[in-house]
């Protein structure tokens, strides 16, 4: 919804790739650069929740106008709790 409604977006592009012991979030869409953007609550939130679990979050301009949300997880060793 922050893609549509902040960013005017009108398409999106989703990715997800699992690699050994890392997971990959990719959303990207056609909207507006995100240059200056504020994180607001729903974002706040959501990197609060992937830094809790020892990931990353990042928002950035696309290759091809637009934003990208990215989110990195590290997947735990079998045998090992979170």
């Amino acid at each position: 919804t922050n893609g549509i409604r902040h960013g005017r977006s009108t398409c999106f592009h989703f990715r997800l790739t699992c690699g050994g012991s890392l997971i990959d979030f990719a959303l990207r869409n056609n909207g507006l650069d995100p240059d200056g953007f504020r994180y607001g609550f729903g974002l706040t939130a959501l990197r609060n929740q992937v830094e809790f679990v020892h990931g990353t979050l990042a928002l950035q301009a696309a290759a091809d106008e637009g934003a990208e949300l990215r989110i990195r997880l590290q997947v735990p060793e079998s045998g090992q709790g979170t």
